[in-house]
C-alpha cells in the first residue's frame, strides 16, 4: 500500500522535521547575509550619469 489511511506518529514527526529543515535551508539560500549583496547591486546600471552642480 503506497498511501495508508493512517500514519504513525513517529513517521509524521520525522516527515515534519525533514520539511522544516528543507524550508530553513531554502530560506538561507534565498536570503543573502547582510552586506554581501545589496538591492542596488541587483538593479541595472544607469544609462546616464547626473551632472554635478
Amino acid at each position: 500500500m503506497t498511501h495508508p489511511d493512517r500514519w504513525r506518529l513517529d513517521q509524521l514527526l520525522a516527515w515534519e522535521e525533514k520539511r522544516i529543515a528543507l524550508a530553513e535551508a531554502a530560506l538561507e539560500a534565498l536570503v543573502a547575509p547582510a552586506g554581501e549583496v545589496g538591492l542596488t547591486d541587483l538593479l541595472p546600471a544607469p544609462k546616464r550619469r547626473r551632472r554635478a552642480g
